[in-house]
């Protein structure tokens, strides 16, 4: 039998979800047995349907969801004891003994299971998908030290390291064989500024992919920009009848408002990465799981403002290494191609000398694999 690989997500943010998904789905490719759990399994129930109304006011308003970054707290009053001590009862009998964490908020249950242990030897590994330190682990710092920190992007004056998670096995797209087209969100919440660039993108004969996130989002008169939409219905923390999460149910919104959402189940990575690798660039606050789909597809990022000092450190590397612009600054230089070309072209030579984090992650397991 091979080994079990517990990945710890949430669904605060689909830029965690969404890498641990494709990390379940590629370590799986490896031989390896991996579960997702969700954190949200583990609220109380009013918490955790509380949770739609959050994102639909942090959507709404930037400053809102600044105010909530800030507010960011331990979690551990938040979780239910019985669902906690019920799930580490059941990760002892199963002698789950290899974690990969994507959010900090995990750290207390996992120091807990650790207490539990004793003296079992645990593989440990936080994934950072920020160049920042991300509020998730800022409120338990220190207590994540002892753990394989993996930092996805670090750079600094002298050196960058880039860690990458090839989102679809397909080589990025040349850029001028590209449509004439610029993929547009607010990162897995639909927060930020991006809103407010779409009319004058119009203005500038500027053609969008536009994802929206609520029906609200889609004007009458679209003209060059189409929208896209995930299920406002779904929840990350849904399960199909497989007991397996999904990839979010993702679909264009034809002229009379309508979306034909598929199934995600048996797909490898999300349909709006064939958007991003399609595009020219992506327009967007940089958040983590944005660089990802950028070094994976070689796109470069249109930076908007950042949300917290992790997405700052996001885009202060991305700048420096050439990988993307602040919207301003692109503005500035008459919506350039040729920069955003010279920036792919940059993606392209980092991605050669870039780590394969699964690889590396599996190496780091030390166990059989099928």
């Amino acid at each position: 039998m091979s080994a079990f690989v517990t990945v710890l997500s949430a669904a605060n943010s689909l830029g965690i979800y969404v890498p641990a998904k494709l990390l379940q789905h590629q370590l799986r490719s490896q031989g390896l047995q991996v579960q997702i759990e969700m954190l949200e399994q583990l609220y109380p129930a009013v918490t955790r349907d509380s949770i739609p109304r959050y994102r639909k006011a942090f959507h709404q308003s930037f400053r809102v969801a600044k105010t909530g970054y800030h507010l960011a707290k331990n979690l551990g009053d938040t979780l239910e004891t019985v669902k906690v001590e019920a799930l580490l009862t059941k990760w002892k009998d199963e002698g789950r003994k290899h974690f990969i964490v994507m959010t900090g908020f995990w750290i207390p249950v996992i120091e807990r299971y650790k207490e539990i242990m004793g003296d079992t030897l645990l593989t440990i590994q936080l994934i950072r998908l920020d160049a920042g330190e991300s509020a998730s682990y800022a409120v338990h710092k220190g207590l994540g030290d002892t753990y394989r920190n993996v930092w996805m992007f670090e750079g600094n004056e002298q050196q960058q390291l880039y860690r990458q998670l090839l989102v679809s096995k397909e080589a990025p797209l040349p850029f001028e064989s590209r449509a004439d087209r610029y993929t547009i969100h607010g990162g897995g919440w639909g927060i930020g500024t991006y809103q407010n660039i779409i009319d004058p993108a119009r203005q500038q004969q500027l053609a969008l992919n536009v994802i929206a996130y609520y029906v609200d989002d889609i004007p009458d008169n679209r003209d060059l920009h189409r929208y896209y939409m995930i299920d406002p219905a779904w929840n990350p923390w849904d399960i199909n009848e497989h007991g397996e999460h999904g990839f979010p149910p993702f679909a264009e919104v034809d002229e009379q408002g309508n979306a034909a959402f598929q199934t995600s189940s048996g797909r490898s990575y999300p349909e709006v990465f064939d958007l991003i690798r399609n595009s020219r660039a992506v327009i967007s606050k940089p958040g983590g799981a944005t660089l990802v789909d950028s070094l994976s597809a070689a796109t470069p990022i249109i930076m908007l403002e950042p949300f917290g000092s992790h997405e700052v450190a996001n885009m202060k590397l991305w700048e420096s290494a050439g990988f993307g612009i602040r919207y301003e600054l692109w503005k500035e230089a008459g919506f350039s191609n040729d920069l955003l070309r010279e920036m792919h072209d940059n993606l392209m030579r980092a991605r050669e000398k870039a780590i394969d984090v699964v690889e590396e992650l599996v190496a780091h397991l030390q166990v059989p694999i099928n």
